[in-house]
């Protein structure tokens, strides 16, 4: 450290912190894929009606929990194809500009979007294929930052840096959650 510049140590912290969301965001995904309690099975993904059709299955399930679906949470496949979704006459279920009489919105463009009104989560940690519809209250997430952290190393005359935190999950009620699966 006595001879770099110390943007250099800035940008060592800045991708420990990065390193640091991953892995969080990881243990978030696992807790979720693990709280789906329930599952309803797609035959054809590329099926406006069917998917349209499940996820108000879904709702039927979750709202016997005594709440209603808040959330999607979805990998990155899952997301492009609810994006492509279209209707008998060519008309896309989520159009991203002016959505006229659509059940949402997506855009390629973001990571979110309010298809069928519910708030659209997607994330890459989820393993691909995935596709969830809850209520956010259902899993609950506890995380500490502690930020960077130093310890001198005088016997080599250096210095170790690291990320830190603290996170843990809750699964609350597994009822709040249904997969949609491939059948």
């Amino acid at each position: 450290l006595d001879f770099t510049d110390p943007a250099a140590l800035q940008l060592v912290l800045n991708d420990l912190a990065a390193q640091y969301a991953i892995t969080t965001e990881a243990a978030a995904c696992t807790a979720l894929v693990g709280a789906a309690g329930s599952s309803e099975s797609v035959v054809d993904w590329t099926d406006a009606q069917e998917v349209a059709a499940k996820v108000w299955a879904a709702r039927t399930s979750i709202s016997a929990s005594g709440y209603l679906p808040t959330h999607i949470f979805a990998s990155s496949d899952r997301v492009a194809q609810l994006g492509t979704l279209a209707t008998t006459t060519g008309e896309l279920l989520f159009p991203n500009l002016n959505p006229s009489n659509a059940l949402g919105s997506l855009s390629p463009a973001t990571s979110g979007g309010q298809p069928f009104g519910l708030t659209l989560v997607e994330s890459y940690q989820l393993p691909a294929e995935t596709f969830i519809v809850g209520n956010s209250r259902g899993l609950e997430l506890y995380e500490q930052q502690r930020g960077a952290i130093q310890v001198s190393k005088p016997e080599v005359l250096g210095v170790t840096v690291a990320f830190r935190g603290y996170f843990a999950t809750l699964a609350i009620d597994n009822s709040k959650f249904v997969s949609l699966v491939n059948d």
